[in-house]
């Protein structure tokens, strides 16, 4: 059995958030639960860290998540202890008042290495989807303000049925803010997300093929839960036409009404080979691939991290392609792509079923290509 090392390490410290967002994965609670993470465990996360990376000497990259995790009682404690530990972490906050000057100087001082903020739509669809009043005009005076720090900054965006149409929006906004990075999340139904809508595959194809040309123009995407930007990363390499249809069409008139120049003109790119492998640690120490894989592997609380990433039966079995199932299997780009696991599980139970969002169909004499 293999040791699943993840790149990437979130730590939910917390599921309290004075927001309750339509989409949460997490179903957010208004105050932090007795139950939740404690020093005693982080302490034993960060030796799980360390233990596992003895080998290669490579630590994941920690994102700090929630909830709020400024909401946490050991929010700034787990902070130190990483910094002390030489473990670079970033965080992901609510934009709220505890979203001050103390604690971005605070971060500083602790070397975060980034932070990413929420942006969702346009004014009225961003407070629409996060139930609060007033935050759009929030979220870019805390964006101007994190600037200002000098602190690396990302926009994180979910699309969805609802906001579709909205993207074209927020990257003028990002263009305005000069933000490179945009991680655009794709809805899976799990949380409160069981209430909203997901995009369907056509309007995905379309939508992907948006974003190709939104990076190819200048803007780095990472895509959640959409591995099938990989696949139309890797179609546009070999030439196909990156123009869709109606929902296509329409992110661009919208983008050219926003005078976003430069989409259309910008050439391909080359295919980032390799998969970014997600580790996930819940605000009660259940651990999982991802906060919207709700399929647990282990608990910190009684089980090391290095042990549970360490010839874990589910992780083994996610780990090889071979063993998804239907058109993923067949599929020429399963090494790229392999769908959302994450999907597959939320709406059939099977975490190697096909991913519903993917309308690519694979055809008899496919070849795959490998990463």
């Amino acid at each position: 059995m293999a040791i699943y090392r993840p790149d990437l390490l979130f730590i939910e410290m917390t599921k309290a958030c004075d927001y309750t967002c339509l989409h949460c994965r997490a179903s957010s609670i208004r105050f932090p639960s007795r139950f939740e993470l404690n020093i005693k465990d982080i302490n034993k996360i960060i030796d799980g860290i360390i233990s596992g990376s003895r080998e290669n000497k490579r630590y994941p990259q920690v994102i700090i998540t929630g909830g709020d995790p400024l909401m946490s009682p050991v929010f700034r404690q787990t902070v130190e202890l990483l910094h002390d530990n030489g473990i670079n972490f970033s965080v992901s906050p609510a934009v709220t008042d505890k979203l001050n000057t103390e604690i971005l100087s605070f971060l500083m001082d602790n070397e975060m290495s980034s932070m990413s903020i929420s942006l969702d739509g346009q004014p009225e669809i961003h407070d629409e989807i996060r139930r609060m009043p007033g935050l759009f005009r929030e979220t870019l005076f805390a964006m101007s303000t994190i600037k200002d720090f000098g602190i690396k900054l990302q926009v994180n965006s979910t699309v969805m049925k609802r906001n579709i149409l909205d993207f074209p929006f927020i990257l003028k906004i990002l263009r305005e803010y000069q933000i490179r990075t945009w991680e655009v999340f794709f809805l899976i139904t799990t949380g409160r997300g069981k209430g909203e809508k997901p995009i369907s595959s056509a309007e995905s194809e379309d939508f992907l093929k948006y974003l190709i040309h939104v990076e190819a123009s200048g803007t780095a995407i990472r895509t959640v839960e959409a591995p099938e930007y990989r696949r139309m990363k890797q179609m546009a390499m070999e030439g196909m036409d990156m123009t869709g249809g109606e929902v296509f069409q329409e992110l661009i008139h919208r983008s050219e009404d926003l005078n976003i120049s430069g989409l259309m003109r910008a050439a391909p790119f080359p295919v980032n080979g390799r998969k970014i492998k997600t580790g996930f640690i819940s605000s009660t120490g259940d651990v999982s691939v991802s906060g919207l894989f709700n399929l647990r592997v282990g608990n910190v609380r009684d089980t090391p991290l290095d042990t549970i990433f360490n010839g874990n039966p589910i992780l083994d079995t996610l780990d090889n392609n071979m063993n998804l199932k239907g058109k993923c299997r067949k599929c020429r780009y399963i090494n790229l792509c392999g769908g959302s696991r994450a999907r597959a599980y939320a709406e059939t139970g099977d975490y190697l079923g096909e991913d519903s969002m993917c309308a690519y169909i694979p055809s008899l004499n496919e070849e795959i290509i490998l990463a």
